[in-house]
């Protein structure tokens, strides 16, 4: 597999907490007291999958993770950022795209989905869905996977490179999980499966299958 795969996410209510210097001394690795990395930073259980199948394929290939912050906007996942409280879910609409637009998050996404990347995949809820104003236009330039609810699926412009997966309550029983960390359950099976070689990046986007096929295989569970 040539270049890199991107995969863009959002920030969980549930974060680390810094309290103490041995609260950062517990967490190798961290250069600035008080700050963690934002990829680091989100302790909810659909990051914490997502991130076990970041890792695995980061042994073998490039893997760039950005974050949807409430509080920073669009990050790169080794900036650092402080433990903090804001999140667009439960907001109203309105009130959740003045307060993205103000740290220009659409804008941002928009540029980042413009540069090349052998596969992207983006996993959001319906509230970072609206506040990154998703339901208007962008410029995929690379085969997008997009993980969102029936609803916000349906909202999606349609691109030649996107590709909607809809995840909701149906999908959340077949597989016999929550729908709270499906997205980052489904992701960590892509990304364990690329890794391994059983799936090419084409594939993640074109296998009409794909679903069936990650709910079909036997995979490590996530350590606790």
């Amino acid at each position: 597999m040539s270049g890199h795969i991107r995969v863009i996410t959002t920030c969980t209510s549930r974060k680390v907490a810094l309290k103490t210097e041995s609260d950062h001394a517990a967490l190798p690795g961290l250069a600035t007291p008080g700050k963690v990395p934002a990829e680091r930073l989100y302790a909810g259980e659909q990051h914490r999958r997502l991130m076990a199948g970041v890792n695995a394929l980061r042994d073998q290939f490039r893997v760039d993770l950005w974050v949807i912050s409430a509080r920073a906007g669009l990050v790169a996942g080794d900036e650092e950022l402080s433990p903090y409280d804001e999140s667009f879910s439960g907001l109203p609409t309105r009130q959740a795209r003045e307060q993205a637009d103000r740290l220009g998050i659409a804008a941002d996404l928009r540029q980042v989905v413009a540069e090349h990347c052998e596969l992207t995949i983006l996993l959001v809820g319906n509230d970072y869905f609206d506040a990154a104003h998703l339901d208007k236009p962008a410029d995929w330039a690379s085969p997008t996977l997009a993980l969102v609810s029936p609803s916000r699926a349906a909202r999606m412009p349609s691109h030649s490179n996107l590709r909607p997966l809809v995840v909701g309550q149906t999908l959340a029983r077949e597989w016999s999980l929550p729908l709270t960390l499906l997205k980052g359950e489904i992701v960590r099976r892509v990304l364990f499966d690329l890794a391994r070689g059983i799936r090419t990046t084409e594939s993640v986007t074109s296998d009409e299958s794909l679903i069936d096929r990650l709910n079909g295989h036997s995979y490590q569970p996530v350590p606790c």
